[in-house]
């Protein structure tokens, strides 16, 4: 009989607490896209659009105001004639620079469904978290083994004095822009997005393996000419895709060889990105503390790509299991941080390639994310936001009712004989 009253007082108590969280806890399925006053993007390639499309009706809408800029060609018109009705826009593409508000990239999207009256587009292709870092607190944690940057991570190439006087200049070039420096918009920011870890994981240990290819391969012509053209382009991706390719002519064992080197290196890159990244956040919340923090997860740049036809073998099998590691460490900041949530972005889908695309020179933007993917990841970015709101509202419901659910309590046990 205890038991039976007990059960129903339970009961009695859940459904107290349903009906004063007014159902949200019902909904957790669905959302309403949150209100933000102000909101700033950080991040890489990514998060700047870099690869967005350029279709012919968007370079129209661009012309009106201005000649499409960081794009292949200088005009609409030409734009239009090259338009290709069956979506392939590899050539005319958002290459995503100098902090540039892109339509349809998924800044934009968010921007404009959070109702931002204040956007900055703080994102910049090739960086990193080391370059967030020093420009939020000021410690340069570079973790380079002297691998050479040519032309990746905002053209640095030099000593970290000379790196950091490159970010002070790009830091410059955002206040010129929005009024405001990346450490000021992050203390005046409602929301902030954070999309890093491919160039600071992924890249970066490309950039290893090639600076060790280049010392072992010096008499290989073959090797030796697509490490130069990697110097000149600053096209990582590809010069890496393209020795594995030619590896994967010559011998199996070649392949396994530096296949292996490259996992060991994704290893030891990754923890250099979690340091930096705490200390992101860290510093983040101590000059805005109330601030929504949004981090974009990492998705898997390969996940089209096959190396040659007569070879099968998958080089995101590689990746696979260090980008779950990374997103899984993502993800945990969100027990540590009551505003911040984790977008897990890892089901964004790239450009279809084939091994011919290797050697294309629209390989580096076929790598990233898909107009529909930017869609994909604005979606996923807003409901993560929405999450945090919603968290907010149901601790504050608990807190306003928990005297209703005391008295409720009482009241039971009052009129209960069986206790």
């Amino acid at each position: 009989m205890k038991k039976k009253m007990r059960k129903a007082i339970s009961l009695l108590l859940a459904a107290a607490l349903l009906a004063g969280l007014g159902g949200s806890a019902l909904a957790a399925t669905q959302y309403t896209v949150p209100k933000y006053e102000t909101y700033l993007c950080l991040g890489d390639s990514i998060a700047s659009g870099c690869g967005v499309p350029v279709t012919a009706d968007l370079a129209v809408e661009i012309s009106k105001t201005r000649d499409p800029k960081n794009m292949d060609l200088p005009a609409a018109e030409e734009f239009m004639a090259a338009y290709d009705a069956s979506g392939t826009y590899y050539r005319y593409m958002y290459h995503g620079y100098n902090f540039e508000k892109v339509p349809r990239a998924y800044h934009s999207l968010v921007a404009e469904a959070v109702g931002a009256e204040t956007f900055i587009q703080g994102a910049v292709s090739g960086t990193r978290t080391v370059e967030l870092r020093y420009l939020l607190d000021g410690v340069y944690n570079d973790g380079d083994k002297g691998a050479s940057w040519g032309k990746v991570f905002l053209g640095t190439d030099g000593s970290a004095e000379q790196n950091c006087a490159v970010l002070d200049k790009a830091d410059s070039q955002l206040e010129g822009i929005y009024g405001v420096t990346i450490k000021e918009a992050v203390e005046n920011a409602d929301l902030i997005t954070i999309n890093y870890g491919s160039n600071d994981v992924l890249t970066l240990s490309m950039l290893y393996v090639l600076a060790d290819l280049q010392k072992e391969y010096r008499d290989d012509a073959v090797v030796s000419q697509i490490l130069s053209q990697y110097t000149q382009s600053g096209d990582v991706y590809l010069a890496f895709s393209k020795v594995l390719q030619y590896e994967a002519t010559c011998a199996a064992s070649k392949v396994n060889t530096l296949l292996s080197n490259f996992a060991k290196n994704l290893i030891s890159s990754s923890k250099a990105f979690k340091t930096n990244y705490a200390a992101i956040l860290k510093e983040i919340y101590a000059c805005n503390p109330d601030a929504t923090v949004v981090s974009v997860g990492i998705y898997n740049p390969f996940s089209q790509l096959q190396l040659s036809d007569t070879v099968n073998f998958k080089l995101d099998a590689v990746m696979e299991p260090i980008i779950k590691d990374l997103n899984l460490f993502l993800k945990s900041f969100q027990y540590k941080y009551k505003t911040y949530q984790f977008a897990d972005c890892s089901r964004v889908q790239i450009y279809d390639m084939d091994s011919s695309d290797i050697n294309s020179g629209s390989f580096l933007y076929m790598v990233h994310p898909t107009l529909d993917s930017h869609q994909y990841m604005a979606d996923q970015i807003l409901a993560a936001a929405a999450r945090t709101q919603q968290s907010s509202s149901i601790s504050s419901s608990i807190i306003s009712n928990y005297s209703k659910y005391l008295d409720l309590l009482k009241k039971l046990h009052s009129q209960s004989k069986f206790w």
